[in-house]
Protein backbone atom coordinates (compact mmCIF):
# COMPACT_ATOMS: atom_id res chain seq x y z
CA UNK A 1 0.00 0.00 0.00
CA UNK A 2 2.78 2.10 -0.11
CA UNK A 3 3.63 3.06 3.62
CA UNK A 4 6.39 2.17 5.59
CA UNK A 5 6.26 -0.27 8.17
CA UNK A 6 7.65 1.01 11.37
CA UNK A 7 7.91 -2.05 13.01
CA UNK A 8 10.10 -4.02 10.48
CA UNK A 9 12.16 -0.67 10.23
CA UNK A 10 12.84 -0.39 13.65
CA UNK A 11 13.85 -3.92 14.13
CA UNK A 12 16.16 -3.45 11.16
CA UNK A 13 17.52 -0.39 13.18
CA UNK A 14 18.13 -2.98 15.71
CA UNK A 15 20.20 -5.43 13.91
CA UNK A 16 22.10 -2.05 12.19
CA UNK A 17 23.21 -1.05 15.82
CA UNK A 18 23.48 -4.35 17.86
CA UNK A 19 24.36 -6.89 14.99
CA UNK A 20 26.42 -9.89 15.93
CA UNK A 21 27.95 -9.91 12.56
CA UNK A 22 31.25 -8.50 14.21
CA UNK A 23 31.99 -11.91 16.25
CA UNK A 24 33.70 -13.72 13.84
CA UNK A 25 33.31 -17.81 13.42
CA UNK A 26 36.33 -19.22 15.71
CA UNK A 27 35.69 -22.98 14.38
CA UNK A 28 35.55 -24.94 11.32
CA UNK A 29 31.99 -25.92 12.11
CA UNK A 30 30.68 -21.95 12.86
CA UNK A 31 32.65 -20.79 9.49
CA UNK A 32 30.57 -23.74 7.73
CA UNK A 33 27.59 -22.90 9.16
CA UNK A 34 27.68 -19.03 8.02
CA UNK A 35 28.39 -19.95 4.88
CA UNK A 36 25.49 -22.36 4.43
CA UNK A 37 23.11 -20.19 6.73
CA UNK A 38 24.14 -17.25 3.86
CA UNK A 39 23.44 -19.28 0.85
CA UNK A 40 20.68 -20.71 2.57
CA UNK A 41 18.52 -17.82 3.51
CA UNK A 42 20.32 -15.47 0.71
CA UNK A 43 21.86 -13.13 2.97
CA UNK A 44 25.62 -11.36 2.49
CA UNK A 45 26.07 -11.63 6.02
CA UNK A 46 25.29 -13.34 9.08
CA UNK A 47 26.68 -13.11 12.40
CA UNK A 48 27.36 -16.36 14.67
CA UNK A 49 24.65 -14.95 17.44
CA UNK A 50 21.84 -14.07 14.83
CA UNK A 51 18.81 -16.09 15.29
CA UNK A 52 18.19 -18.31 12.25
CA UNK A 53 14.23 -17.29 12.13
CA UNK A 54 14.75 -13.56 12.92
CA UNK A 55 17.01 -13.88 9.69
CA UNK A 56 14.28 -15.16 7.73
CA UNK A 57 14.28 -18.93 8.17
CA UNK A 58 10.76 -21.35 8.37
CA UNK A 59 10.79 -24.98 8.97
CA UNK A 60 11.40 -25.93 5.56
CA UNK A 61 14.54 -24.48 5.13
CA UNK A 62 15.71 -25.61 8.23
CA UNK A 63 15.35 -28.85 7.01
CA UNK A 64 17.65 -28.01 4.09
CA UNK A 65 20.37 -26.94 6.64
CA UNK A 66 20.18 -29.81 8.89
CA UNK A 67 19.95 -32.43 5.24
CA UNK A 68 23.60 -30.37 4.26
CA UNK A 69 25.03 -30.49 7.54
CA UNK A 70 24.24 -34.52 7.51
CA UNK A 71 26.00 -34.83 3.89
CA UNK A 72 28.85 -32.52 4.59
CA UNK A 73 29.82 -33.32 8.61
CA UNK A 74 28.12 -36.34 8.67
CA UNK A 75 26.04 -35.55 11.82
CA UNK A 76 22.31 -35.85 11.68
CA UNK A 77 20.70 -33.37 13.69
CA UNK A 78 17.07 -33.03 14.91
CA UNK A 79 15.01 -30.70 13.67
CA UNK A 80 14.10 -29.66 17.22
CA UNK A 81 17.61 -28.44 17.95
CA UNK A 82 17.21 -26.07 15.18
CA UNK A 83 14.30 -24.45 17.43
CA UNK A 84 16.61 -25.40 20.43
CA UNK A 85 19.21 -23.55 19.51
CA UNK A 86 18.69 -21.45 16.85
CA UNK A 87 22.75 -19.74 16.24
CA UNK A 88 25.24 -20.44 14.37
CA UNK A 89 27.27 -20.41 18.03
CA UNK A 90 24.47 -22.67 19.92
CA UNK A 91 24.24 -24.95 16.64
CA UNK A 92 28.40 -25.35 16.10
CA UNK A 93 28.41 -26.19 20.10
CA UNK A 94 26.06 -28.94 19.18
CA UNK A 95 27.53 -30.42 16.42
CA UNK A 96 30.84 -30.41 18.09
CA UNK A 97 30.00 -31.83 20.49
CA UNK A 98 28.54 -34.98 18.51
CA UNK A 99 30.95 -35.03 16.61
CA UNK A 100 33.45 -35.70 19.69
CA UNK A 101 31.12 -38.60 20.98
CA UNK A 102 31.26 -40.15 17.66
CA UNK A 103 35.43 -40.01 17.36
CA UNK A 104 35.33 -40.95 21.00
CA UNK A 105 33.28 -43.83 20.21
CA UNK A 106 35.11 -45.04 17.05
CA UNK A 107 38.33 -44.77 19.32
CA UNK A 108 36.53 -47.10 21.65
CA UNK A 109 36.08 -49.79 19.34
CA UNK A 110 39.22 -49.55 18.05
CA UNK A 111 41.24 -49.91 21.30
CA UNK A 112 38.44 -52.46 21.80
CA UNK A 113 39.86 -54.43 18.80
CA UNK A 114 43.13 -54.18 19.76
CA UNK A 115 42.82 -55.55 23.20
CA UNK A 116 40.92 -58.65 21.69
CA UNK A 117 43.98 -59.29 19.19
CA UNK A 118 46.25 -59.15 22.08
CA UNK A 119 44.15 -62.47 24.12
CA UNK A 120 44.05 -63.85 20.95
CA UNK A 121 47.85 -65.04 20.63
Amino acid sequence: NGKVDVKKLKALEKYAVNSSLDVKANSETEKFLVDLWRETLGLKQVGIDDSFFELGGHSLLAVQILNQIKEKLSVEVPTAEVFQRPTIRQLAQYIDAVQGVIKDSQQKQANDGEDRQEFEI
